[in-house]
């Protein structure tokens, strides 16, 4: 029978969630430097025209003058579809995978962000022609599948983030899938390895959606901190799936104890957690906060509270937001709908501005959500080693190169940011690539980890393009 995750982590102990990263008193920093927590925003396209995604990125990515004030310069990325099919988002053609395509009219506009890292997320594919009452499972094919990344290759495009939309076949689910059959090895549109060797690497499913507790990574005190917050944590989303008839069954995750525990760990307090696709290929998935409400602009203020980033950066946590920025709304009293335009509201005004003061003090970590997960896997799982002597220390980073766990961006952007905590009384400290280069670096005192110096390379941001006139 399986066993719940709250009778298996009842001894569950700090050092296990430390995160292997770690080679005696040399280890790579959580966030960037100097962030303390870290925050990114995965929004998906439905429902979103041309001129909302510019109505809320001209004021949250720009830095002119907006309806909402002068643009705040953040780093926040979106999603977009291959497909439009019926539904009204952010594609690249209009049409379905199986029939003729027609380029949407603001499709380069979407390819050109695209190629500079704005939009690292794909919403699936896009949407297909199927009948959702009765969620039919015979459409759609591994060639549509072929067609999709063709038509992105030729664009230039190179999306790395995979985010599920409702009741596509299309979507990637592992063991939490119904539905979804892009990973199934037993139907037709089966094409993970298409998706891996086109360089995706992170997936979100239906079911990796937090509804209560607000970031991962997050720091507990001590054992008993710990083993409380676990015993007190409802929402093991992760551990169930969803039948055929709709109904929730646990899973029976066939492994040993020890192994359940790293994994319900991971579930617990991890953004990424790592399982099996259907077709038994490794695959990496990632969390998203919802929180108790509907995922769409009237909920934006709620989730990005005040108590909850300050919750966040108190534990030094990290979390993915899960919005829907463009569909259409009930005001916060529910009575009928608000206008999209413009597309915040007073309270997601005053969250992003909350956001920018703290992103600007050097306490949250923002940026895409590629390029967080990115970052975090690497925090994670890259190795390395490190050669001392009272003159210096070296440490010597492993091949990035077309790694099947991290995104397959140029190394120079990988370690975009790397940062490394040593003791304050360390030697010259060298970082060397895989190649033996010697890497660009400053040092400070670490605000986050007293007796700690910091060695890192500054992030680099992207760079925002407003629209050209036409």
């Amino acid at each position: 029978m399986p066993v719940h995750p709250t009778a298996l982590l009842k001894d569950a102990t700090v050092t296990e969630c430390l995160l292997p990263s770690e080679r005696g008193d040399v280890r790579i920093r959580k966030y960037p430097f100097p962030y303390r927590a870290a925050l990114a925003v995965s929004n998906d396209c439905d429902s979103c025209s041309i001129e909302i995604f510019e109505d809320w990125h001209g004021f949250v990515n720009g830095t002119g003058a907006t309806p909402y004030g002068d643009g705040l310069g953040l780093e926040v990325g979106d999603s977009f579809w291959v497909f439009a099919g019926r539904s009204f988002g952010l594609p690249l053609y209009t049409g379905f995978a199986d029939g003729s395509l027609t380029p949407w009219p603001h499709a380069e506009r979407i390819a050109e962000l695209g190629r500079m890292g704005w939009f690292d997320t794909l919403h699936c594919f896009g949407n297909w022609n199927q009948d959702y009452k009765s969620v039919r499972h015979d459409l759609g094919t591994r060639a549509e599948i072929e067609r999709g990344l063709q038509l992105m290759q030729e664009k230039g495009l190179k999306p790395f983030v995979f985010v599920n939309h409702s009741w596509s076949p299309s979507n990637i689910a592992g063991p939490w899938g119904f539905y979804q059959k892009l990973d199934d090895p037993n139907h037709p549109m089966h094409a993970f390895d298409l998706m891996q060797d086109f360089g995706f690497r992170y997936y979100w499913p239906d079911y990796a959606m937090e509804m209560a507790k607000f970031g991962d990574q997050l720091e507990f005190a001590d054992d008993e901190e710990l083993r409380k917050a676990i015993a007190d944590y409802k929402n093991w989303k992760l551990i169930y799936r969803r039948k055929e008839d709709r109904r929730d069954e646990i899973l029976d995750f066939a492994m040993e104890d020890v192994d359940k525990r790293a994994l319900f760990l991971a579930m617990f307090n991890r953004t990424l957690v790592r399982m099996r696709a259907l077709d038994g290929s490794p695959l990496t998935v990632f969390k998203r906060y919802r929180g108790a409400w509907a995922a769409d602009e009237s909920s934006f203020g709620k989730q990005a509270s005040r108590d909850n980033l300050d919750g966040l950066e108190a534990r030094q946590g990290a979390v993915v937001l899960y919005q829907h920025f463009g569909v259409t709304r009930r005001t916060a009293d529910g009575s009928k709908k608000r206008s999209l335009h413009p597309v915040l509201g007073e309270l997601s005004v005053q969250a992003w501005r909350d956001i920018a003061e703290r992103h600007a003090k050097g306490n949250l970590f923002l940026t895409t959500t590629g390029r967080l997960l990115d970052y975090l896997n690497l925090a994670e799982k890259l190795d390395f080693t490190v050669d001392k002597s009272s003159e210096r220390w070296t440490i010597t980073l492993s091949s990035l190169e077309n790694s099947a766990e991290w995104s397959l961006r140029p190394s120079e952007e990988l370690l975009n940011g790397i940062s490394f905590t040593v003791p304050e009384d360390a030697p010259e400290i060298v970082i060397l690539d895989s190649r033996g280069r010697i890497l660009d670096l400053e040092r400070r005192a670490d605000p986050v980890h007293p007796g700690k110096h910091a060695v890192y390379r500054q992030w680099r941001k992207l760079e925002w393009i407003p629209p050209t006139s036409s």
